[in-house]
């Protein structure tokens, strides 16, 4: 999405870091893009515009850009909507004491949401080596469901209820961005000093409304959840960066984390005339965070004669939290600090092959999708919550890599250990009624060992080819209940593009995931494809376009994810079916010409809480077997 809003004769390079040093902020473990603009002047107006409609999916995005003299202003937005018909059918044995509960559910469900964002910014460069950028960014997710279910719960072997229940969720979420930068430059290459800031505010629900009928499919009664929540931040970073003689760089700064954190959340039931009451079985409560996450980081890096290159840094973070409920209800919420070395050693061989080795230490704090306290009963034979009292997880990464550029033709091979303390997990248990419980828990440790291979070549003129894998096997360790899983994860992915004659184009690319282990089991294989087909056009103005038809998952009617979770007291197995094969029409238009790049411009990014695809937005996860769609 970022790459989208950057026209490509304004792109310098694309830098991925995959060990980040000291001065990124120590969040996660996936790595940084680092994309590096152009310092051309610019002037003029540009503007362009990409839209498609399908059987799956639309889109429209547009975006303007104007620099005239030191003054630069700019707008974007769009918004892309999607709806997807889909199905799953779940079957679950549960155990508590001598009793044997059993649960056949299937479900039919159709899914459609939405994502737009809106955008404006102004920047002002006072000369060559100062500048100012100011930016307001509006966005809205909604993620809209029905779904049916047909439930048959059995009690040692004997059907004890029949019923269905029909389920309308809304998943929303609404933010605002603002942004404000000065970055100052120097004549001396690499020095250069920066304060950057931000404000921002997201509001999202999280709410149900379900009927509850019996075996004759006539409503007995109804239930609805309403989960509010609310986040706001305030981020202050500077940095400050200069070279030393003899090829040194010292780095150095702190950043600011102002952060409050809300749920409010309150159960309703009625009977068949809709006068919905607060359901004593699920007290109304809200609950409050107050985190300040303060750091400061310093890095030294330098070459020898012989290009040997060195980066060693460090980083501290300090967090604390102020959780409360508002009933009074206790909740520790710890305060911690954590120290986040980094060591690089890299050596250049020449002929475009270089060698590297690295360590670094990295976090993750549990977002308020893991936190919230919120009990999601939608349905009522898998329960679902968050976990306030959740620590960060701590990961320690060593990597070994080699990367070779020869021509056209580029390889980068790594060899990565990860090892996380405080791993983050959903553990499933079983309630008296045979229900499946799942709530986020702190399990212990995660290990994982693995390779990273990415290749890039031109398997003949005029076309591209890209290759990446990533396969790795891992180890989950729960010391407190003794549970404990292992197996191999692996996953890939290529894009392919080719120009033909005429303006025309082709360019396909797919993904392909095996089943993912968990402490408790495992999630399905997963995979997507797209094949596409384009007619480029250049007006004589030097505008460009083009029109385009693609089809997604062109091979399979549909994506079956098969999930299956097994303990000494539990084994669910649910499979989910999403129709995903569409077709899709594309449009594509940019007009105006400049020399893009300007000065060099900086921007905070907070992306420091551990998110999860099946999160439920204020309650945990999403509930397996004919739960809420995934």
């Amino acid at each position: 999405d970022a790459l989208k809003q950057i026209p490509a004769d304004m792109i310098k390079t694309v830098e991925v870091i995959t060990s980040p040093s000291a001065k990124y902020d120590a969040e996660g473990t996936a790595g940084i893009v680092n994309i590096i603009t152009k310092k051309n002047n610019l002037q003029g107006l540009t503007g362009n515009v990409n839209t498609s409609a399908g059987t799956r999916g639309s889109n429209l995005f547009t975006g303007l850009n104007y620099k005239q003299g030191k003054l630069g202003l700019n707008m974007s937005g769009g918004a892309n909507v999607f709806y997807n018909p889909g199905k799953s059918e779940t079957t679950q044995e549960t155990k508590n004491s001598d009793v044997v509960f059993k649960t056949n559910q299937n479900a039919e469900s159709f899914l459609n949401g939405m994502f737009g964002r809106g955008q404006t910014g102004m920047s002002y460069d006072f000369d060559k080596y100062k500048s100012f950028n100011t930016s307001i960014q509006y966005g809205a997710r909604a993620f809209n469901s029905t779904q049916d279910i047909a439930s048959k719960t059995f009690r040692n072997g004997v059907q004890t209820n029949e019923f269905y229940r029909d389920i309308a969720s809304k998943n929303q979420n609404q933010n605002v961005d603002w942004n404000m930068d000065y970055l100052r430059t120097f004549p001396t290459e690499q020095k250069e000093f920066s304060i950057l800031s931000q404000v921002s505010r997201s509001i999202g629900n999280n709410d149900f409304n379900a009927d509850i009928l019996n075996a004759d499919k006539a409503i007995t009664s109804r239930q609805k959840n309403d989960n509010n929540s609310l986040t706001q931040e305030f981020t202050l970073q500077t940095d400050f960066q200069t070279p030393l003689p003899n090829k040194h760089l010292v780095e150095m700064g702190a950043k600011n984390i102002v952060r409050q954190i809300g749920s409010n959340y309150k159960y309703y039931s009625a009977g068949t005339d809709n006068n919905f009451v607060l359901d004593p079985r699920f007290p109304a409560n809200e609950f409050n965070v107050n985190q300040d996450v303060a750091s400061a980081y310093l890095s030294y890096s330098f070459s020898t004669k012989n290009k040997y290159s060195f980066k060693f840094g460090s980083r501290y973070e300090y967090t604390t939290n102020d959780a409360s409920f508002t009933d009074g209800k206790t909740v520790n919420v710890a305060d911690y600090g954590n120290l986040v070395p980094s060591m690089q050693l890299s050596k250049s061989l020449g002929a475009g092959k270089t060698v590297k080795l690295s360590y670094n230490r990295r976090i993750q704090r549990p977002s308020i999708r893991f936190m919230n306290p919120n009990v999601d009963s939608s349905n009522p034979q898998n329960i679902s919550t968050g976990n306030p009292e959740l620590l960060p997880e701590l990961t320690n990464s060593f990597e070994f890599a080699l990367s070779t550029f020869k021509k056209a033709t580029s390889l980068n091979v790594s060899l990565f250990a990860r090892f996380t303390e405080d791993a983050i997990t959903q553990v499933r248990s079983v309630l008296e009624t045979g229900a499946i419980f799942t709530k986020p828990e702190n399990i212990g440790f995660e290990q994982s060992f693995g390779a990273n291979i990415f290749t890039s070549f031109k398997p003949a003129a005029k076309w591209q080819m890209n290759l990446s894998s990533n396969t790795y096997y891992s180890m989950l360790e729960n010391p407190t209940t003794k549970e404990t899983n292992q197996g191999w994860v692996a996953e890939g992915n290529y894009f392919l593009s080719g120009t033909l004659k005429k303006g025309f184009a082709v360019q396909s690319f797919g993904f392909i995931r095996s089943p993912k282990i968990q402490l408790q089991g495992r999630e399905g294989i997963f995979m997507m494809m797209n094949v596409g087909l384009r007619k480029d056009f250049t007006r004589k103005s030097g505008n460009k376009g083009s029109f385009g038809l693609s089809v997604d998952n062109p091979l399979t009617k549909y994506i079956k994810m098969t999930n299956e979770f097994e303990s000494a007291t539990l084994y669910q197995r649910n499979d989910n079916y999403r129709y995903n094969r569409g077709v899709r029409l594309t449009f594509s238009y940019q007009f105006g010409k400049m020399t893009f790049g300007g000065t060099k411009r900086k921007s905070i990014n907070n992306d420091d809480a551990k998110q999860e695809d099946s999160a439920n937005q204020g309650g945990g996860q999403q509930p397996q077997g004919g739960g809420r769609p995934r």
